[in-house]
């Protein structure tokens, strides 16, 4: 049976696409202006969210990405600028 071949080699493709890890990205924190953070504190405040979310989300199913993938996703630093404002 001709099919046979194709069927199988859909079966592996779903079974690739399931095992695809999805990612998050976690953007800067800004500063609203009610209580003024400096922006050292609020790079510090970023990177422990990353830190939370690496721990907490389940790695086989979330990758976490960092800010030079989130830059290259967005194709430079002023897409991400505009992104993020």
């Amino acid at each position: 049976m001709r099919l046979t071949p194709l069927l199988v080699l859909l079966l592996f493709a779903l079974a690739a696409y399931g095992q695809e890890q999805r990612r998050v990205a976690i953007l800067n924190t800004e500063d609203n202006g009610e209580h003024e953070l400096e922006y050292t504190d609020l790079l510090y405040l970023t990177d422990r969210l990353r830190e939370i979310a690496v721990k907490v989300l389940p790695q086989d199913k979330y990758s976490v990405m960092n800010v030079q993938s989130i830059i290259d996703k967005l194709g430079s630093k002023e897409n991400a600028r505009q992104v993020w404002s």
